[in-house]
């Protein structure tokens, strides 16, 4: 089944629930949540352990600025280094704390996705998942 992402913000039971199946799919992530950009504000999300709202604040804001910085970059470089435009976008940040993955679809570039996983290799793992269900394909399990 497919549903537009959009439309499971209504739906928080949806919401959550592809959230945290998306999460469980992953061998190594700990939270996954849905942010708006513009607000800098996770609207859902699935953690575990649970995360202290600080976290996620700093996560959404995080997100935001990313994005923010790859547009002001793809306006000041020629278009042949930017590449070809993608179905989504996503923006990799790897650090001591994990590897943070933001993911947002041009066609409504104010909604990400934000996964924190434990090392690169388990954000690679959880990127086809993450990319379809951002698109509006619903993880397996949820009907």
């Amino acid at each position: 089944m497919t549903a537009s992402l959009a439309s499971l913000t209504g739906c928080a039971p949806a919401m959550l629930a592809g959230l945290d199946s998306l999460r469980c799919s992953g061998p190594d992530c700990r939270l996954v949540a849905y942010c708006d950009l513009e607000a800098r504000l996770v609207l859902r999300h699935a953690a575990v352990p649970e995360v202290r709202q600080e976290l996620l604040d700093q996560l959404s804001a995080e997100a935001e600025d990313a994005f923010a910085l790859r547009h002001h970059a793809a306006r000041l470089l020629p278009p042949a280094l930017m590449g070809q435009p993608a179905d989504v976008e996503e923006i990799r940040l790897i650090d001591d704390r994990g590897t943070r993955l933001f993911l947002r679809n041009p066609a409504l570039p104010q909604d990400a996705l934000i996964l924190l996983c434990a090392s690169p290799a388990g954000a690679e793992t959880l990127l086809p998942a993450a990319r379809r269900f951002l698109l509006g394909a619903i993880p397996t399990g949820l009907s």
